[in-house]
């Protein structure tokens, strides 16, 4: 799809696909080697989010974070 980036990016979004990798017309294929000439653009999506509370690592992830406990902040309901 030559020159139809954005709508391609549209497309993943949609489809809630990773992304696009892209590629100059004159750049080859090499098996197995990630050529430098292809970019790969990934489908973002952030959302905000309140964390709760979180627990050490344990066993070989010890001293790295563990568990989180995570939330959307709502507003509180009337009444």
């Amino acid at each position: 799809m030559p020159g139809h980036s954005r709508q391609a990016l549209e497309l993943t979004r949609t489809r809630q696909l990773r992304g696009l990798v892209l590629r100059p017309r004159d750049s080859v294929y090499e098996p197995g080697v990630r050529c430098r000439a292809w970019i790969r653009i990934r489908d973002v999506r952030t959302v905000d989010a309140a964390i709760g509370g979180r627990l050490p690592g344990q066993g070989r992830l010890s001293g790295a974070p563990g568990p989180v406990s995570l939330g959307e902040p709502r507003a509180a309901p009337d009444g």
